[in-house]
């Protein structure tokens, strides 16, 4: 098992699930099970900016910055950078470095609190 991610390290899985869902005819609405509900949020570049992130899918993620995305993009009022930052270093990927192609302001490390002097 390796310690990288890669979004597209799933397609094995899903083209399985997709053939079982076939297998079993799974299409559309199941008889007596009520609808699923409508999605009450939108999403735009922005909030799929995040899940790419979040995926490390650098190659999306540039393309939707293409697309007009913002790269100082906040979520909780912390940068999306930020973020990539953290994801950088689970999964080894480059999303940091994508955002800043783009304009994203590089966040500076975090600062401690003051620190005790003596006099």
């Amino acid at each position: 098992m390796t310690d990288t991610f890669h979004p597209y390290s799933r397609r094995p899985l899903m083209d399985a699930l997709t053939k079982v869902a076939e297998d079993y005819k799974c299409r559309g609405k199941i008889a007596g099970q009520p609808p699923l509900p409508k999605a009450k949020a939108k999403f735009g570049h922005n909030e799929i900016l995040v899940i790419q992130t979040m995926m490390g899918d650098a190659e999306g993620a540039h393309l939707n910055l293409e697309l007009g995305a913002d790269a100082n993009f906040q979520v909780n009022k912390k940068t999306i950078s930020r973020l990539a930052k953290a994801f950088d270093r689970l999964y080894k990927t480059n999303m940091a470095n994508t955002l800043v192609e783009y304009g994203a302001e590089p966040t500076p490390p975090k600062k401690r609190g003051p620190t005790k002097t003596t006099g």
